[in-house]
């Protein structure tokens, strides 16, 4: 019973670290063992050394002992979309309820690496006195026209 609380936390703590700094997930190979495993993978390989809890549980996944692994690209995909969704309500709390009277949203766009034209959402406000810019979104768009950024804002509700 222990793991299946055990071994969601380091997970979590992955996926925090890897987003904190911006990092890429997944390498060319996602298989256990492989030198072309990306971030998520390493950092968990790289945890394990130091921890015999999960470097006993790793081993069982890789002899296929265990059908819950929570270390699946999808499991981890789907626990970034639950973090992100807080995040977003955070921020949108702190707008709703603590008093903050004034606020801006930045709206920019970039390409992805796949030529996929990004708009960055962001709101900006005055939080315990001190300047505050909080991301909310990057949004696929078809055309740079304000029309066109202002109709994905107002439908995605704002992120």
């Amino acid at each position: 019973m222990l793991y299946y609380f055990e071994i969601p936390k380091r997970v979590v703590a992955v996926i925090k670290f890897l987003s904190e700094r911006g990092l890429a997930f997944r390498g060319h190979e996602e298989k256990w063992g492989s030198p072309n495993n990306g971030n998520f993978m390493m950092a968990i390989k790289f945890i394990a050394e130091f921890d015999p809890f999960l470097h006993e549980n790793l081993e069982k996944c890789k002899n296929e002992k265990v059908n819950i692994t929570y270390l699946s690209i999808s499991v981890y995909e789907e626990l970034i979309e639950i973090m992100v969704k807080h995040v977003k309500d955070e921020v949108m709390n702190q707008i709703n309820n603590l008093d903050i009277k004034y606020y801006s949203i930045i709206v920019d766009s970039t390409p992805d690496m796949t030529h996929v034209d990004q708009q960055v959402i962001v709101v900006r406000c005055c939080y315990n006195g001190k300047p505050s810019e909080r991301f909310l979104a990057f949004l696929p768009i078809e055309k740079h026209s304000s029309t066109t950024l202002f109709n994905k804002i107002t439908s995605s509700g704002g992120a």
